[in-house]
């Protein structure tokens, strides 16, 4: 391995270990001079990696000209190489940013091209890494087959001790969330394992703990939760956080009288109507504490 091929390998470590720090301190700009140089000595399966880190670096930022822009060089570049286990990332991950903008069409097209590369390698993670991206996509656009394909891949993922339990689990709590059930939500994003340090796991950013909050009619702990992540390199995500939180500071800088009493009971109101309704957020649905991935 070059000396080029290990410095992607110790960037992309540090990528996934710490997103957050990476987005931050430059890692996206010294991202992009790696891939052209490794494009310049021709290296294209190497350069096309990056061009996938810099994809999903952008969808984290909420991004999504730069991510699309970047996703769609790896896959090109990709194109004519051997299948590979990093050629199904770029699909996946392809079909994943299609998925979090409700591009059913593309998103299945792209989940299926990473799920028939998986297949002939053998890899199961990508395989249902793929699966979740489409059922996910499919229950957006209103098929409920979605919501059983979700169900099961949770399932199948458990008994297969798969990396890809944490996303499944979370984006069934979006749907189930979106279906109504505020705590069967909470109850499984509360269950699912902690993720590991790898592309297939990344997450979507949101603010459990100010969804909570809302749901709990507690608003100063709403407005700590969500000052604590509004200004993170990710919070771009979580736009239903950022309105709750614009509305409780507004009425409080009115002062006046009764106005905290009252947006409190109007904000309450609120939680138990959309909770009601199921139609808390849409993050991988962009808001809320159960976002899709």
């Amino acid at each position: 391995m070059g000396r080029l091929q290990l410095e992607l390998l110790s960037t992309e470590i540090s990528f996934y270990r710490d997103g957050n720090t990476f987005l931050s301190g430059g890692g996206p700009e010294q991202l992009h001079t790696l891939a052209d140089r490794l494009l310049a000595h021709g290296d294209d399966a190497c350069a096309a990696r990056a061009w996938t880190l810099l994809g999903q670096a952008a969808w984290l930022r909420a991004d999504r000209a730069t991510a699309v822009a970047c996703l769609d060089r790896a896959v090109g570049l990709f194109e004519p190489l051997p299948d590979s286990a990093q050629k199904a990332d770029a699909h996946a991950e392809l079909g994943r940013l299609h998925m979090l903008n409700y591009e059913r069409d593309a998103a299945v097209a792209a989940a299926e091209t990473a799920a028939e590369i998986g297949e002939r390698l053998g890899l199961a993670e990508i395989r249902t890494n793929a699966r979740i991206t489409a059922a996910t996509a499919r229950y957006q656009a209103g098929d409920r087959v979605g919501l059983d394909e979700l169900h099961a891949i949770v399932e199948f993922s458990r008994a297969q001790q798969l990396l890809a339990l944490p996303r499944a689990m979370q984006n069934l709590a979006y749907a189930v969330r979106e279906e109504g059930d505020w705590l069967r939500s909470d109850a499984l994003l509360s269950a699912a394992p902690a993720r590991t340090a790898s592309g297939q796991t990344l997450t979507t950013s949101y603010s459990g703990e100010a969804m909570r909050a809302y749901f709990d009619g507690d608003f100063p702990r709403l407005l700590a939760a969500a000052d604590a992540f509004v200004d993170t390199p990710t919070g771009g995500w979580d736009m239903q956080v950022r309105g709750l939180r614009s509305c409780l500071l507004c009425c409080a800088a009115a002062g006046a009288a009764g106005a905290p009493a009252r947006i409190g009971r109007r904000v309450g109101r609120g939680a138990g109507d959309r909770r009601g309704q199921g139609r808390l957020g849409l993050r991988d649905p962009l808001p809320v504490a159960a976002a899709r991935q």
